[in-house]
């Protein structure tokens, strides 16, 4: 999620703010086109993310935070983990997801419809490894769901995630994560890297940071 652009995505791009029903609406209605839209503009941020866990087990239990249609799931499976579980807000994203394979495998061990705006139904450490690619142009809340992705990964677990330059300044990011930096054994952020540099608005005048959190 998080690709403004396109025709399906006219007159939301702006709205940050959006209800999570309406971009729902949104990815619900773009998810067929989705996965060609955001490749002929060059959107690698799920295999940015993933080389972020490349000192993670691959027998890890990971949490794609925000799945969609599932190209980080299929980064993550490309890469050789073999436990990927994917929670979207789109109904129809989540469909396409559950049809991705990667060499005859299913990329999802489950799927699940939930909102990341509230707390996750899930126990504390359930996961190893969580990532969100693209997701948190959605989620204004910076800091309160950054924690929450937190309690959901065991000590020692590790939380990446992309979060676009223009928000990062506009969402005051650095200070939402200074603010919850103590509950975490280590927390950074990249220099900027490329976002959607084919994009005809966006190129490269918005790019990405990575987050990268030790727990």
């Amino acid at each position: 999620m998080g690709h403004p652009g396109g025709s399906a995505a006219d007159g939301l791009a702006s709205q940050f703010s959006s209800a999570p029903s309406d971009i729902a609406e949104l990815y619900d209605g773009w998810a067929g086109g989705y996965d060609d839209d955001v490749e002929s503009w060059g959107y690698q941020v799920p295999d940015l993310l993933t080389a972020q866990l490349a000192d993670v087990d691959r027998d890890a239990l990971v949490l794609d935070a925000g799945c969609g249609t599932g190209r980080a799931g299929v980064a993550l499976r490309a890469a050789g983990f073999g436990h990927i579980v994917g929670v979207d807000y789109s109904r129809a994203s989540l469909d396409m997801a559950r049809e991705r394979e990667v060499d005859g495998e299913v990329v999802y061990e489950s799927l699940a419809h939930l909102d990341l705006t509230k707390p996750l139904p899930m126990a504390d450490d359930s996961f190893d490894a969580v990532l969100s690619a693209g997701v948190f142009t959605y989620l204004p809340d910076v800091a309160s769901v950054v924690a929450e992705l937190g309690r959901v990964c065991r000590p020692g677990g590790r939380v990446v995630f992309s979060q676009r330059t223009d928000l990062w300044e506009s969402r005051s990011c650095e200070a939402a994560l200074e603010s919850v930096r103590a509950q975490f054994a280590t927390l950074a952020w990249s220099d900027p890297k490329p976002y959607l540099p084919g994009h005809p608005e966006y190129g490269s005048d918005i790019n990405i940071r990575i987050v990268d959190i030790i727990v």
